[in-house]
């Protein structure tokens, strides 16, 4: 890839970034803690579908048209049944937890709060295929227009939002909800645009697509309960919703800025990983554990930049939180890393529930012993990392012990 090329997206994940931490200090500087936790908890809710659902049905569809960067034909009437299918299948499953967590656990009205979940987590799932099929067709570019689109339209909703005085969670969940359908009216349409017509239907074989769905949803569910679920769990306590907002809102402007440049690593890396059947996936991982680190030791004083313009000096303390955001963020990046690698060689993937699994057993151990660390915060902090680097370990360790040849490979 020319250096210009690797450039352009730089400057326009850099773009994208600016525009998230702008919409970070807004969020931020225009909601209570209490209201900053409950939009975290929309969100977390939300991520549900995503999680048992939408992640699978994504990378089934990435198999089933693999062949995009070489032999661009993608059928646009297939294409909208799948999202119709799928799209329906996870929209009712956070409709129904949506409401039965309202209900139960707030004690509040459940419309608007389930409504506002269900439509973030249809919106999360459509920009995010449409970002990742262009990214599979050696589009990296035109698969960053989504991400820019989405932060220019949630940060211009924010500022009227701020301006208005109309500022809430479910207020600025919305925002997000829109920010993303715009990205999706965006993204799929160029998808289409840049593909050669074909007849060929993606619901063919519903038995691949559950085969597909349920280790990464199992698994996609245990990872959900291991780093979001906590907030669930918090937000009932009284004056829980603080606790989540602090750790969430902290722990978050770290993983979007290791998103950003992770995101600019895998659009190098994934196409590379499908057309080496895997060979490059070693020399990936190594990248990836060298940006971690560098990340996590510039995120302390940035995230102590970011208290001093949001006007949050009083949490300097908990700059700390930035970086476990890092950590969290590249945990996930390598597990993708690694599903990625399993995907594209057709091994099963039954591995990532179990670690699933372990990591939720080690986070939740740390989180309900208060003997261990006594500070709210610090345990949830200590649950979410030490959980998440077991999880991790667990599917590296798999990876590995299925692939006797990784750490030779040199593509």
């Amino acid at each position: 890839m020319t250096f210009r090329k690797i450039a352009k997206l730089g400057s326009l994940r850099i773009a994208t970034l600016a525009l998230m931490l702008a919409q970070n200090v807004l969020v931020v500087r225009f909601l209570a803690l209490d209201e900053i936790g409950r939009y975290y908890l929309i969100a977390t809710i939300a991520y549900l579908g995503n999680a048992v659902v939408f992640v699978g049905a994504d990378f089934h569809l990435q198999r089933s048209l693999a062949h995009l960067s070489e032999n661009p034909r993608l059928s646009r009437s297939g294409l909208l049944r799948y999202m119709l299918a799928t799209g329906a299948g996870g929209s009712t499953l956070v409709l129904a937890a949506a409401t039965t967590y309202a209900v139960y656990a707030l004690g509040e009205s459940w419309l608007p709060f389930a409504l506002v979940c269900c439509g973030l987590s249809l919106a999360t799932y459509l920009s995010g295929l449409g970002r990742n099929l262009l990214q599979l067709a050696g589009l990296p570019t035109y698969s960053n227009f989504g991400p820019l689109t989405e932060g220019i339209a949630r940060t211009a909703m924010l500022v009227l939002l701020a301006v208005s005085g109309h500022a809430s969670a479910i207020s600025v969940a919305t925002t997000s909800a829109i920010g993303s359908v715009l990205a999706a009216a965006v993204t799929l349409p160029l998808l289409c645009r840049m593909s050669k017509p074909s007849d060929e239907s993606y619901l063919s074989n519903p038995g691949a697509l559950f085969r597909k769905v349920l280790p990464i949803g199992s698994s996609g569910f245990l990872n959900w309960a291991q780093l979001q679920g906590y907030r669930t769990v918090v937000a009932s306590n009284a004056g829980g919703t603080q606790f989540v907002g602090t750790v969430s809102f902290m722990s978050t402007l770290g993983s979007t800025a290791a998103n950003a440049v992770f995101t600019i690593l895998a659009q190098l890396q994934v196409p590379r990983q499908y057309q080496s059947r895997g060979a490059s996936t070693a020399r990936y991982l190594v990248v990836l554990g060298g940006l971690t680190v560098v990340l996590a030791l510039l995120s302390l004083p940035a995230g102590a930049v970011f208290l001093w313009l949001t006007d949050r000096t009083e949490l300097f303390g908990r700059v700390y939180l930035v970086a476990v955001g890092v950590v969290l963020e590249a945990g996930n990046a390598a597990i993708g890393v690694c599903t990625n690698h399993a995907n594209v060689l057709g091994k099963p993937m039954w591995q990532l529930p179990l670690a699933g699994l372990v990591g939720c057993g080690v986070a939740y151990s740390i989180l309900f012993a208060p003997s261990l660390v006594r500070d709210p915060i610090s345990r949830i902090a200590a649950s979410l990392v030490l959980g998440q680097l077991a999880a991790t370990a667990l599917v590296l360790f798999f990876t590995y012990s299925h692939n006797r040849d990784l750490p030779n490979a040199q593509q």
